[in-house]
């Protein structure tokens, strides 16, 4: 058995985004809002920002901004699965 269907359509070449780098340097700015403003450390920050994206921040600006409901969402969602980690135990 094939798995595999054809559609009918053209071909395009997917290129890289542009709004690709902005939409990370918002996180981290998002996320440096958590470690001005409310205790976090650096190593949080970057640790949630691998947690996102599955790679480090580098070469992003140290800025911060006030984060937005779906930066809180994620983070939201990794402390409750923390905590349901920390409750198997």
């Amino acid at each position: 058995m094939n798995a595999v269907s054809s559609v009918a359509g053209v071909m395009q070449e997917l290129k890289r985004s542009n709004e690709v780098l902005p939409s990370k340097q918002d996180w981290w700015s998002q996320l440096n809002w958590y470690v001005n403003h409310a205790g976090w450390s650096p190593g949080r920050a970057a640790h949630t920002y691998k947690d996102k994206f599955g790679v480090w921040p580098r070469g992003l600006v140290q800025s911060t901004m006030t984060p937005t409901p779906e930066v809180i969402k994620f983070i939201d969602s990794r402390i409750k699965a923390y905590i349901k980690q920390i409750k198997r135990r």
